[in-house]
């Protein structure tokens, strides 16, 4: 079975990220599929590398970070710029005054709070 056979069991996906070993993650869905060794070719390995400098690049969002920012700045929310929500960010300045932001960001820090970190990359660092 080649990886371009593989079909993701949540979804039915049929594209993948190679994460290690036989290890793939489904691009559409994030769920996780044991599959064969990947055949490695050198076009293929540079295209890799290419693909790994891209990642590096992009910012990653910790979830430390985002809770430390929610609690203590969520009223402004600096957290929502920090997770890159920039239009959500706007609108927690744009009615600060009230109040509601800062009830909201207690609410956002709970719930990221108790969420697992898996699930914190999948919606953000993705």
């Amino acid at each position: 079975m080649t990886q371009q056979e593989m079909k993701c069991p949540t979804c039915g996906g049929d594209k993948f990220r190679h994460k290690g070993g036989t290890t793939y993650r489904c691009v559409y869905c994030g769920g996780t599929v044991i599959g064969p060794e990947p055949q490695r070719s050198a076009v293929a390995s540079e295209r890799d590398r290419v693909s790994q400098q891209d990642t590096s690049r992009r910012s990653y969002k910790d979830k430390t970070t985002a809770l430390i920012l929610c609690l203590f700045l969520g009223g402004i929310g600096v957290h929502k710029f920090y997770l890159g929500q920039t239009a959500l960010g706007v609108l927690y300045l744009l009615f600060f005054w009230t109040q509601i932001p800062i009830i909201i960001s207690l609410i956002e820090f709970i719930v990221m709070a108790v969420s697992s970190n898996e699930e914190f990359d999948r919606k953000y660092n993705s």
